[in-house]
């Protein structure tokens, strides 16, 4: 269990190029669904739900700190618990999903700030492109309640930005 964990973070989080292409092909994966039948790009959003949940109880498995553990765990029944409250309501919990997405897309790029030696310029720089996704999945999360059929060509634009950056 504890390889299963160590394997989920570092597709999550690993800067090799092979968790960075993983990312993106899963980034890439709703943007066909959303851009040509927006209900079918609601339930893949639905689905990162269930991938952040699995991903957090693994990860959980290979923690050994007991308090950390347990936030991993109360994350996972939450993320399951939004999955089944707005499940009736597909579209608004597909943007949430997208949202939870981008911002753990942005999540992963925070590391790369505590580098050392780097030019001011280029940790500016750096900043902007963590930053930037973790707006725009709060956008997601506001947007939620609008029409997701008219906002579909958005999230596949956003997405298959933030694919191209991971790639």
């Amino acid at each position: 269990m504890k390889k299963t964990a160590e394997i989920t973070r570092f597709l999550l989080f690993g800067r090799q190029p092979g968790a960075r292409r993983f990312r993106a092909v899963l980034t890439l994966l709703p943007v066909p669904l959303l851009l040509l039948r927006p209900p079918l790009g609601a339930l893949a959003g639905c689905g990162l739900f269930l991938l952040i949940a699995a991903g957090m109880m693994l990860l959980a498995a290979g923690v050994r700190n007991r308090h950390h553990r347990i936030g991993l765990l109360l994350t996972a029944l939450a993320t399951t618990g939004a999955l089944l409250l707005f499940f009736s309501r597909r579209d608004r919990l597909g943007a949430i999903g997208i949202g939870l997405w981008v911002i753990l897309l942005g999540a992963g790029l925070l590391p790369e700030l505590r580098r050392k030696g780097v030019a001011s310029q280029e940790r500016i720089l750096s900043i902007l492109e963590a930053v930037l996704p973790l707006l725009l999945g709060a956008t997601f999360f506001a947007s939620a309640g609008g029409s997701f059929g008219l906002a579909a060509p958005f999230y596949a634009l956003s997405l298959v930005i933030l694919a191209l950056r991971q790639w």
